[in-house]
C-alpha cells in the first residue's frame, strides 16, 4: 500500500512539474508572438491610422469612421483609442486583438485572412 501512495505522490509530483514546464513555454511563446505582431503590425491611435488609411487606399472602400466596432468585444472605436489594423483592413482595438492573436488564432476574426505570413512570422 504504502509503495502504491508512493507512486501517486510522484505521478503528482511529476504532473505539476510537468504542467508548469509547459504553461511558462506557452507564455513565452504568446510573449514572442506578441512581440512579432508588434514589428509587422504595430499598434497605432485610431485616427491616426484613419487618415493615414483614407490616403494609401484613396480609390478603394473607405472604412467608416463615425461607426467602427471592433468585433471582439463590440465596443465603438474611439479615435483616441490604440487599435490594431490588419493588411486586410480591418481593425480592432489592440488589447482586444492582442489577446486574440495570443490565443494562437492565426486569422483576421472577420475575413479570415492570414494575420502574419510565414516570412512575417520566421523573421
Amino acid at each position: 500500500m504504502a509503495g502504491f501512495c508512493l507512486m501517486i505522490l510522484l505521478c503528482g509530483i511529476f504532473s505539476c512539474c510537468t504542467a508548469h514546464s509547459i504553461s511558462m513555454s506557452d507564455t513565452s511563446t504568446r510573449q514572442r508572438r506578441l512581440e512579432r505582431l508588434e514589428e509587422v503590425l504595430p499598434s497605432t491611435v485610431f485616427l491616426k491610422w484613419y487618415k493615414e488609411d483614407q490616403i494609401t487606399h484613396s480609390d478603394e472602400w473607405h472604412v467608416d469612421r463615425e461607426n467602427q466596432v471592433c468585433v471582439i468585444c463590440l465596443e465603438v472605436i474611439q479615435d483616441i483609442h490604440l487599435i490594431r489594423a490588419l493588411s486586410c483592413r480591418h481593425v480592432f482595438h489592440g488589447q482586444c486583438f492582442d489577446q486574440w492573436f495570443t490565443d494562437f488564432h492565426e486569422y483576421c476574426p472577420l475575413c479570415h485572412c492570414i494575420v502574419l505570413t510565414e516570412e512575417d512570422a520566421a523573421a
